[in-house]
């Protein structure tokens, strides 16, 4: 047991803060001295650390932790916790300062084992009690019953769910994921999953499905079902037939589906041929009951096979059973070969027997005979039969002579008809011979006859007689109906001379028309013959015209056709007897090529010879022309001319034409006709625009043109003396511009001696639509030689003439702005600003400044600049006139 005053000792040494030891230890040992006794235990007490509410993401621990009895000077205590052994304060902790805890550990991961530690820090150190292990809860979800059922696109799919710990968390959705579509199943209690005909599948093909369950963890997967989606056939028997009658059989099948759920057979039935590949074959419903097909025919064919095979068709397709086949009862008859009898020109007598294939009665209500002139029988003929019994006799007229026949026997009752096997036979021939003569031919006619007589067989009546005529374009009959019986003889007129003709002997009887073999017989020619030789000079030709004309041929025209500029010809009338002729053609053109024919009219037609041509002479003179530049304003024009051929009395004129693209006229000078050395000096030009110079030479025919084209080269300037005064402007053509006046002729005048009156020209403003001084000078003027007022400023301008240059005006605020440099060089730098201040022709705008009425605007060349250079100033003050012209 310690003293007092140990234990006081023992305390001031060990509760003593750490910078405050030093030099109190040495006051201990002075004062006190420490005893070698061993030193109070500040562990703490650590009691077992007990777990309890383990979930998926949190728990409970509790414990104690007591500080030693000689030492309560806590710094901090808590929980340490980690994922790996041995936690420590550098890991997760929880804080807290009772002795006793009861802590909630939350935001664990789940299924995980986690480390917890308390520990206990004082001024000695840090101190831990036991390590225990927790682990948190599996959110694993187990699946069990997985079941399906398949249909031709969708499942059915189910099953059962569980947590395979603890009690479950929240489930956020749940259901079916088919494929890669999810399903959600929102009516199934929990612990169910189930939903019908989920799914977007294609027929009779592999796919897969699983099971899932959403909760706040994720989503959780059953295991992969392969499956296969149904096929969207039936399967359909062969069609039993029964009760088989002439014209009616039952028919009756099944069918079994080949998919799961509800028969969606939308129709059912048989399809009815006559052929194995069902070519043009029917349909026929049942609606009989579910899985099978059942339906009576009627409305057959007698002694018909048939061939019948049942289906099923739903909306993916139609499904059929096999084939059958079955005949119909035999409604026919067998016949005895068909005999031919009494065969003339168009008649016959046919006859046969038959006996039925069928027992009972005859059902025979008509019989007979059918007959073609084709052996597939088409557009036969049929003859029936009056008699009764089991023979078919007829006797058939108006049947087509020398033709093949073929014919059957049929009978028909209430099931059909039965034919015979075809045969044959031909009616008689009714032929002729003939023989041609042409007895005599000319330009329109032809003299022709013609013998004949029957070959075979009874004398047939002649009906018409005579001949065709064709020339391979038309064909007629021409008629003979006066020759004795076995001859033709006709005389054939109005035919055109020169044709072949082809004549075909005919003769028609009762039985049609027979043609005799063709003859070709050609009329006589009336064409004459045409020759021509042409001499052409410059503006005229001479032609010689040669025909022969065909024998006792009346010409009524004989012309010469020349081909004008048209493509028509223009006629001159020949002597219509001569075979040989000359004839001038006159006036016209030279150097030109003229075709022309030969025209003749005689009785028996219009006969034009091939085209002859002919070129007239060239007049044309070979012109050499060329220019050089000899002065600023100044060219030199030269060149030589030779006349055609030589021939000098073919040119007639010779002319130089010229002017620039500006200009409307040209200006001509008319030169020596007689001097084909042409030099001609040119000094009135101008420079910069572009000139046309033509060299014209003109002959007794036609004028001829040499042109050549040159721009005299620009040498002045702004601020040159020229064109009557000062160049002030020159725009961007490179030769037009402005021109001012020298400063002798500028005035100071009023712009009108009357403002009052002439206050109906404030439209004049400097606006766009008045940028033209000359314009706007010229109103001015003709305005005050209406009224008693004078404008001296325009009217001095106008009326100016220098050197010859009379078209100045009276400049626009505008032009004056654009001359404004050179004009103030004039003003200002030559001679120091004595019109620093000069009229335009524009007044001020009115209509924007109505108290200047009666003001016009001035332009000012001193102290301004630009837009600040244009003012106002009452019209009869005097102001500097300075006049300016265009070039």
């Amino acid at each position: 047991m310690l003293s007092i005053y140990n234990f006081l000792k023992v305390k001031l040494c060990y509760r003593t803060y750490w910078k405050q030891w030093l030099a109190f230890f040495t006051i201990c040992i002075l004062v006190f001295g420490c005893t070698d006794d061993e030193p109070c235990d500040t562990s703490p007490s650590f009691s077992s650390v007990t777990s309890s509410n383990i979930s998926y993401t949190s728990l409970s621990l509790s414990g104690t932790i007591s500080a030693s009895d000689c030492d309560s000077n806590l710094v901090t205590q808590g929980m340490a916790y980690s994922t790996s052994e041995l936690p420590s304060q550098s890991n997760s902790t929880i804080i807290f300062s009772d002795e006793s805890y009861n802590l909630e550990v939350t935001g664990l991961a789940t299924s995980t084992t986690y480390y917890f530690r308390p520990f206990f820090v004082n001024q000695d150190g840090v101190f831990y009690g036991n390590q225990i292990s927790v682990t948190t809860l599996s959110t694993d979800i187990v699946f069990s019953n997985i079941e399906h059922t398949p249909y031709i696109t969708t499942i059915d799919a189910s099953g059962n769910y569980s947590f395979l710990q603890g009690q479950g968390v929240n489930v956020i959705s749940k259901g079916v994921r088919v494929l890669s579509n999810t399903y959600i199943d929102n009516e199934s209690p929990n612990g169910v999953i189930s939903l019908e005909g989920v799914g977007s599948l294609i027929a009779d093909s592999p796919a897969t499905f699983e099971l899932f369950v959403e909760t706040e963890f994720g989503f959780t997967f059953s295991e992969t079902v392969d499956f296969n989606t149904t096929s969207t056939n039936s399967e359909v028997s062969t069609t039993d037939v029964t009760d088989i009658d002439f014209t009616s059989v039952n028919l009756f099948a099944t069918y079994e589906n080949q998919y799961n759920g509800n028969d969606i057979t939308s129709e059912k039935g048989f399809e009815i041929s006559i052929n194995e590949n069902f070519s043009n074959s029917i349909f026929v419903n049942s609606t009989s009951a579910e899985l099978t097909i059942e339906s009576e025919l009627t409305n057959l064919n007698a002694t018909s096979q048939y061939y019948v095979k049942a289906f099923v068709t739903n909306e993916y397709g139609t499904n059929y059973g096999a084939v059958n086949s079955f005949s119909t009862l035999d409604a026919g008859s067998e016949f005895t070969t068909v005999i031919i009898s009494e065969i003339g020109f168009d008649t016959a007598t046919f006859s046969s027997s038959y006996e039925n294939l069928y027992e009972g009665e005859d059902l025979t209500y008509e019989r007979g005979f059918i007959i073609a002139d084709n052996p597939q029988f088409n557009s036969p003929q049929i003859f029936n039969s009056d008699e009764n019994g089991l023979d078919i006799n007829y006797s058939a007229s108006n049947l087509e002579l020398n033709t093949t026949y073929y014919i059957k026997a049929f009978v028909t009752n209430q099931y059909g008809t039965t034919y015979s096997e075809s045969s044959t036979f031909e009616t008689q021939n009714l032929e002729y011979s003939f023989s041609y003569i042409i007895n005599g031919n000319g330009y329109d006619y032809l003299d022709v006859s013609s013998n004949y007589s029957q070959v075979s067989g009874n004398n047939v009546e002649i009906i018409e007689k005579g001949i065709k005529v064709s020339n391979g374009v038309s064909t007629y009959n021409v008629i003979d109906s006066s020759s004795q019986e076995g001859e033709i003889n006709l005389n054939i007129n109005n035919l055109s001379h020169n044709t072949n003709y082809s004549l075909t002997g005919y003769l028609t009887t009762q039985f049609g028309e027979y043609l005799f073999d063709s003859l070709n017989s050609d009329t006589t020619n009336a064409t004459p013959t045409f020759n021509s030789e042409s001499y052409p000079a410059f503006a005229d030709s001479e032609i010689l015209v040669e025909i022969t004309y065909a024998p006792e041929t009346e010409n009524s025209v004989v012309r010469l056709g020349l081909e004008n500029q048209f493509g028509n010809y223009d006629y001159y009338e020949l002597d219509n007897e001569a075979e040989s002729q000359y004839i001038l053609i006159s006036n016209l053109n030279t150097s030109t090529e003229y075709n022309y024919v030969l025209e003749v009219v005689n009785q028996y037609g219009n006969f034009v010879s091939e085209a002859y041509s002919f070129i007239t002479m060239n007049d044309e003179p070979n012109i050499d022309f060329s220019y050089e530049l000899t002065g600023d304003n100044q060219i030199t024009l030269s060149g030589t001319i030779v006349p055609a051929d030589e021939l000098d009395f073919t040119i007639d004129g010779i002319s130089i034409r010229y002017k620039h693209h500006e200009q409307d006229n040209y200006s001509t000078i008319n030169l020596d006709s007689s001097n084909y050395s042409i030099l001609e000096v040119l000094d009135d030009l101008i420079q910069g625009p572009n000139y046309n110079f033509k060299l014209v030479v003109t002959t007794q025919w036609n004028t001829f043109e040499s042109d050549l084209y040159y721009n005299l080269p620009v040498t002045y300037e702004v601020g040159d003396y020229m064109f009557g005064g000062v160049i002030a402007y020159i725009d961007n053509t490179g030769y037009h511009g402005y021109v001012v006046s020298e400063l002798e002729y500028v005035q100071n005048l009023q712009w009108s001696d009357d403002k009052n009156a002439s206050d109906e020209l404030i439209y004049l403003s400097d606006y766009d639509d008045y940028n033209d001084g000359a314009e706007n000078t010229q109103l001015i003027v003709d305005f005050h030689s209406t009224i008693s007022a004078s404008a001296p400023a325009a009217e001095y301008c106008a009326n100016l003439n220098i050197n010859g240059y009379d078209d100045w005006y009276l400049g626009s605020e505008e032009e004056y702005s654009i001359a404004h440099g050179p004009l103030w060089y004039q003003l200002i730098v030559l001679n120091g600003a004595p019109h620093n201040t000069i009229w335009t022709s524009n007044t001020r705008f009115f209509y924007e400044y109505p108290e200047l009425l009666y003001f016009a605007t001035q332009r000012s060349y001193t102290g301004c600049s630009g837009n600040n250079c244009s003012t106002h100033q009452d019209k009869e003050v005097e102001v500097s006139v300075w006049p300016i012209r265009k070039f």
